[in-house]
């Protein structure tokens, strides 16, 4: 059985196809995680967005005391979002 561990963070970075995550707890390189991004509604809706992907940890930088923060670097196929209840799957990019 593989144990689950949840971190939390900050994006510093988000694009399509990957983000950066600053955090004072990162996963190891190389794991396989699901990432989960809320992002704020926007000016003049009601709705806050809900990102989520299976993502890949390509580096994780971790900081030196009194240095920068720690952070960890993910890759991804595409997000599947959500505005309400129901997700909308990612989509296909083949």
């Amino acid at each position: 059985m593989q144990e689950s561990s949840k971190w939390e963070g900050v994006t510093r970075d988000i694009s399509s196809s990957g983000a950066f995550i600053v955090t004072t707890n990162c996963p190891p390189a190389r794991a396989a995680i699901q990432i989960e991004f809320f992002l704020p509604p926007l000016r003049g809706t009601a709705a806050a967005v809900r990102l989520r992907a299976e993502a890949l940890v390509l580096r994780v930088e971790q900081a030196i005391l009194g240095d920068h923060q720690s952070g960890f670097a993910v890759t991804s196929g595409g997000f599947g979002f959500s505005s309400g209840s129901s997700w909308i799957p990612k989509p296909d990019r083949g």
